[in-house]
């Protein structure tokens, strides 16, 4: 992992900068991925796709931001990503005008990882477990988002089809858990990918030559593994959040 400058980012309600931090190289040593797919990843560190003012506490979507609100600063020291809270994760979703579908997803994603991140660091010995009232608000989070047509309708996505099967499963529906993970192909479940190829040509004068291009081509993901896992844990009646690779 190679540290590059912070990066300076620009609040688009009241102007203030937030020292980011930015990478010039980064490798998956050490990673790990959790159920909820949460990913940490101590070499290649990822800030927040939504960000909290520390001036105006209001929230807003880095992807937004234009060009000239973001810039490279002059110190190198910056290693705040801007996760937020789990309270600040639901204040969010009701401060960030017309969010796009993608967005709402994202904001979902994060308010879920936001509280299970208060498990995680629980066992990890670092916090207290989640309050009675966090557990209330994170059942009504997760109902509200299963009940979202918008964002869940289509399971022919995978990451839909597995955020929705994880989702359930957390929240102790496990044999609805168990019915999404059940549509799942893997001989569907392919990446395309390009590869450079070359052929030898004759000429017709006489000779060979070689010829380039590309072609696409497709292969299993990996993702086979992390429904079975899930999967796995459905059917011992298990709602914890677990490890899933490091």
């Amino acid at each position: 992992m190679i540290p590059g400058k912070e990066l300076l980012v620009k609040c688009p309600h009241c102007g203030e900068e937030k020292s980011l931090s930015q990478m010039l190289s980064g490798n998956n040593i050490g990673a790990e991925q959790w159920s909820d797919l949460r990913e940490f990843a101590p070499m290649c560190p990822q800030n927040s796709p939504v960000q909290k003012c520390p001036k105006c506490g209001g929230y807003y979507f880095l992807s937004r931001l234009p060009k000239d609100s973001k810039r490279n600063g002059e110190e190198f020291s910056s290693f705040e990503q801007g996760w937020l809270s789990f309270e600040e994760a639901l204040q969010a979703m009701k401060e960030i005008e017309s969010p796009t579908e993608e967005e709402m997803l994202t904001l979902y994603i994060l308010a879920v990882w936001a509280y299970n991140d208060i498990v995680r660091c629980c066992r990890w010995g670092e916090g207290e477990a989640p309050t009675e009232s966090q557990k209330n608000e994170f059942l009504a989070l997760v109902t509200g988002i299963l009940q979202d047509k918008r964002i869940l309708q289509n399971m022919k996505d995978i990451k839909n089809m597995i955020f929705a099967a994880e989702l359930n499963r957390e929240i102790g529906n496990f044999e609805e858990a168990i019915s999404i993970l059940s549509q799942y192909n893997s001989e569907e479940d392919l990446i395309e990918y390009e590869v450079l190829t070359s052929t030898k040509v004759r000429r017709w004068w006489g000779g060979y030559t070689t010829k380039y291009g590309s072609e696409k081509r497709y292969k299993k993901g990996c993702r086979e593994y992390i429904v079975k896992a899930i999967l796995a844990k459905a059917q011992e009646k298990d709602s914890d959040i677990f490890l899933l690779s490091q």
